[in-house]
């Protein structure tokens, strides 16, 4: 397989003989290194763009870059845990010591850097609560504009804090730290209420996505499955929970990231009974409960399956914060893919190509001909049926399997296509 070439051709990469990886025929891996694991806890998250993993070693004060090779450069940074990226390709890193809380009197310092280790700006945020946080989730727009940006983290489970950033700078008089009534059944305690990642996005005005987890409350084995939360602002402008994101088989550990893609949105996160390395994508879907549901596996549009050995056993067991980190962008020239890093701490980085052109609209010329042959007929109901039953979420395909346009592929697309058919 490609990997097994790619490994054999350089021989810094560090993986196993032993490891097999597996995924959905429309994901494929481009390559992997497992040289990350000698970081240990010290290097709990990571965030990629072009093709490089900046990863925060809180032990040596510096984020390490790692491309396919290897790690190829040390940036200086500080002895903090926390690391993001905005739209804009600007690395944000906290340079207060880690495990140390943030406090309202000091251990506050954020760095925003660019890709070549240059500090731009270096500032101590003010105004928000105490409390521990490990990690930050993605920030939109460009923190170094005019129009600037915000930066959302808890601290130690919750005031939600919001920290708008101009210029480089912290505007201090609009921080704002928020009180927000979370469901109970998701809640996190003891040391996971300081795992939480809260995530904003250019295409999601006036919404933030938010994963606080617990490998015993948010994981679909305890019927929790759907619980990374939408919160959206309130007539009295507080941030509100208003719904719960599908997203089929998903373990609760930490790490997602949503994206747009020709029109389409969707989320990526983790998944897998080991608690460990396996995540799937899912097309944006918001429900009333963090319950699994049996429509849940609709939704889901590509999964990487964890590592196993020759065996069939996993590779990996879980990490000890129990994180899955993983960021998409865009493939330059080809708007139906997206590149997905996966930074799994104590485990391995990797980089994917996933292709959505499944999914791509086009145009309506014969409402029910799922599989663009010109003809609509019972082929069309069984790619609708295998969709529906889960068997191959990559079939031959395209947006119009989706008959009725509700926004989900199910047994009234059947019957859409049925009436097509008999030409009611």
């Amino acid at each position: 397989m490609k990997k097994a070439l790619l490994f054999a051709a350089i021989a810094a990469m560090a993986m196993t003989s032993q490891a097999k990886s597996a995924m959905d025929s429309n994901l494929k891996m481009l390559w992997m290194n497992t040289d990350v694991t000698t970081n240990g806890t010290n290097a709990r998250q990571g965030t990629a763009i072009n093709g490089k993993f900046y990863i925060q070693n809180q032990a040596t004060s510096k984020i390490e870059v790692w491309d396919m090779t290897g790690k190829v450069q040390e940036f200086n940074s500080g002895p903090g845990m926390n690391i993001t990226r905005d739209d804009a390709g600007h690395i944000i890193v906290r340079t207060g010591a880690f495990p140390n809380a943030f406090s309202g009197t000091g251990n506050t310092g954020i760095s925003i850097m660019d890709t070549d280790g240059i500090t731009l700006s270096a500032f101590d945020i003010q105004g928000i609560g105490s409390g521990r946080a490990d990690f930050f989730g993605h920030v939109a727009g460009d923190v170094m504009s005019d129009d600037g940006s915000y930066l959302y983290f808890g601290t130690q489970w919750m005031p939600l804090n919001e920290v708008p950033i101009i210029n480089g700078k912290q505007d201090v008089f609009n921080t704002y730290q928020y009180t927000v009534t979370y469901n109970s059944a998701i809640k996190p305690d003891g040391t996971y209420t300081t795992t939480h990642t809260i995530g904003t996005y250019s295409f999601m005005k006036d919404q933030l996505v938010l994963l606080s987890p617990h490998y015993q409350k948010t994981n679909t084995a305890y019927n929790n499955g759907n619980s990374i939360q939408l919160l959206e602002l309130d007539e009295d402008m507080n941030w509100t929970v208003t719904g719960y994101f599908s997203t089929f088989n998903h373990n609760g550990c930490s790490g997602f990231d949503v994206f747009e893609v020709e029109g389409n949105k969707y989320i990526v996160y983790s998944t897998g009974s080991n608690n460990c390395d396996g995540f799937s994508v899912s097309k944006l879907k918001i429900l009333d409960s963090p319950a699994n549901t049996d429509e849940d596996k609709n939704y889901r549009v590509s999964t990487k399956y964890a590592e196993t050995k020759e065996d069939g056993n996993v590779m990996y067991s879980c990490n000890n914060c129990y994180a899955n980190h993983l960021i998409v962008e865009p493939v330059p020239g080809e708007p139906s893919h997206v590149y997905i890093y996966q930074y799994v701490p104590q485990r391995y980085i990797a980089m994917y190509e996933l292709d959505l052109s499944a999914y791509s609209p086009k145009p309506q010329s014969k409402p029910g001909d799922v599989n663009n042959d010109d003809v609509v007929d019972v082929s069309d109901i069984n790619i609708l049926l295998n969709i529906i039953l889960g068997n191959d979420s990559a079939a031959n395909y395209d947006g119009r399997a989706d008959v009725t346009g509700d926004g989900s592929v199910d047994v009234s697309d059947v019957n859409a296509i049925i009436n097509i058919m008999l030409g009611n």
